[in-house]
């Protein structure tokens, strides 16, 4: 990986398509995930006036004011909260179903699909996961018609290779 400079996380790509969100009245907004630096989301949302387009940097989920501050934010390993640390125990190393880990992450955390969804998704936003997609076997896409083609795939889940060693945890006294 590239060392992370404004420069190369602007030039490094990003994951295409992008994130769709609604902002009611002010409209709606897109992010990107970086493919060079996974930790880094540029998030296009309209302004508070709804009149403009604000451009926002996250690193782990958290807004930086610029780049530069995004570079600086790069140089400490993520943190892992109690259910994100429960959560990354059971994602896999190697890809597997979606929705088969968010089901054991979801028994993992006591059976609760709202902190399920919100472990996944900062697991992802911290750059620690990565979602992936298995095509369906032509069998199973011909004996079911309904199956659109574009979305002849089932989602997949694993563990970012190297990940692992870069994970600072939580301690109880902050």
């Amino acid at each position: 990986m590239a060392e992370p400079t404004p420069e190369a996380i602007l030039n490094g790509g990003w994951r295409t398509p992008p994130d769709h969100y609604n902002y009611g009245p002010r409209g709606h907004g897109y992010g990107w995930t970086s493919t060079g630096f996974p930790r880094v989301y540029q998030l296009h949302r309209p302004s508070a006036d709804g009149r403009a387009r604000d451009c926002v940097f996250l690193v782990d989920g958290k807004e930086v004011a610029d780049l530069s501050a995004a570079v600086t934010a790069l140089a400490t390993p993520p943190v892992l909260g109690p259910d994100e640390t429960i959560a990354w125990n059971v994602v896999p190393v190697e890809f597997r179903g979606l929705r088969e880990v968010e089901a054991e992450v979801a028994a993992a955390l006591g059976g609760d699909k709202s902190r399920r969804l919100h472990a996944i998704h900062f697991l992802k936003r911290k750059g620690l996961i990565e979602i992936g997609r298995e095509d369906l076997p032509a069998e199973e896409i011909a004996r079911r018609p309904e199956i659109l083609r574009h979305l002849a795939f089932r989602p997949t889940c694993r563990r970012r290779p190297g990940a692992n060693f870069t994970i600072a945890l939580e301690t109880a006294n902050g």
